[in-house]
C-alpha cells in the first residue's frame, strides 16, 4: 500500500494525455476534454520525473537539487502544483505496488 503522506505518493499521466517538450517548456494536451495546457521548466521537469515512476517524496528532492529551493519550498509548491494536475485531469494517484 503507498504511504498516505504527500511526499510518498506516487503520480501517472492520465491515459487520455500526450505532451511534447519545446523550449524547455512542455504542452500538454488532454484529449478527451480538448484542453491544451503550458508548462513552464519546474512543470515539465516534474511531468518528466512522474513518467520516470519517481515518488513525490523524489520529485522533491530532485526540484530542490535542479533549481536551488529549500525543501519546505519545494514540498509546498508540489503538492499545490500536483492537486492542479490531478483536477484538470493530467495526472493521477496510484498504487506503485499494483
Amino acid at each position: 500500500m503507498p504511504d498516505a503522506s504527500p511526499s510518498g505518493r506516487f503520480f501517472r499521466r492520465c491515459r487520455d494525455v500526450r505532451y511534447r517538450v519545446v523550449g524547455g517548456q512542455a504542452v500538454i494536451i488532454v484529449q478527451d476534454a480538448g484542453e491544451a495546457i503550458v508548462l513552464n521548466e519546474v512543470g515539465t521537469r516534474v511531468l518528466e520525473l512522474i513518467d520516470r515512476k519517481m515518488s513525490s517524496r523524489q520529485i522533491i528532492d530532485d526540484l530542490c537539487e535542479h533549481f536551488e529551493v529549500d525543501i519546505e519550498q519545494a514540498t509546498n509548491d508540489l503538492e499545490s502544483y500536483l492537486a492542479e494536475l490531478l483536477e484538470a485531469g493530467v495526472v493521477e494517484v496510484i498504487d506503485p505496488a499494483g
